[in-house]
């Protein structure tokens, strides 16, 4: 697969999924869903098209992107994969939200390059 979601980031997709199912209805929900995949996938097929953003309890170069009314945060594990670490929307406090994502979610990202984790 192209593009790996951290369980951060699944966690964070399914509740949008969820939300905008309830606001919106099951169709609309499904094709909000596959239009944030087709980012997460055009973002492996070109990982540097978003811009640096730093996370603070990181060292990992990581990159934002927006897709539709979402930023997605992300590293870039090779070439043509990417690792989404958080989806964001752009109504939130980004920066704020960014320095919250979990240890546990910069870990598994460390393990999918194959360096060690803390």
């Amino acid at each position: 697969m192209p593009y790996v979601l951290t369980r951060y980031a699944e966690s964070a997709f399914r509740q949008i999924g969820s939300d905008t199912q309830i606001l919106w209805g099951r169709e609309q929900a499904a094709k909000y869903l596959n239009r944030l995949r087709s980012g997460f996938e055009q973002l492996a097929q070109r990982p540097d098209r978003g811009r640096p953003i730093e996370v603070p309890q990181s060292t990992l170069q990581f990159l934002m992107f927006r897709v539709e009314q979402h930023y997605i945060v992300y590293a870039k594990l090779d070439q043509h994969r990417v690792a989404i670490a958080a989806v964001l929307h752009q109504r939130m406090d980004v920066p704020k939200r960014v320095a919250e994502i979990p240890r546990k979610s910069i870990d598994e990202i460390n393990r999918l390059m194959g360096r060690k984790t803390s």
